[in-house]
């Protein structure tokens, strides 16, 4: 009964409730220090944080590392953010279900 409850704790805790949208080139300048995700022209993505936008590249740190992409590399961009929307769904169906599986507990003497 404790396991399941610290694994219900953790689920609700630990839970990932961040998105990536797709963002137009142009409108990355304002998106500065944001946490992206740029997939190139050949398939591999690149996860970082922007640190700078010009008309011919992207400027992303990445583990202390810069790189920079230059734009015609470019397939695809990505931004991370935080969905409160979703964090609130995901917190009530975890709780609903717990409520639905555990047992009521038993009467106090």
């Amino acid at each position: 009964m404790k396991k399941l409850i610290f694994l219900l704790l953790f689920s609700i805790l630990f839970q990932s409730c961040v998105s990536f949208n797709t963002i137009s080139y142009h409108n990355l300048s304002y998106q500065r220090l944001s946490k992206i995700e740029v997939k190139k022209l050949n398939k591999t993505r690149i996860k970082g944080r922007l640190i700078s936008v010009d008309e011919t590249a992207v400027i992303i740190e990445n583990n202390g590392l810069t790189q920079t992409i230059l734009k015609n590399e470019i397939y695809d961009i990505k931004v991370r953010f935080f969905s409160p929307l979703k964090t609130a769904i995901i917190g009530l169906t975890i709780l609903i279900g717990t409520i639905l599986i555990l047992p009521p507990f038993p009467p106090l003497l």
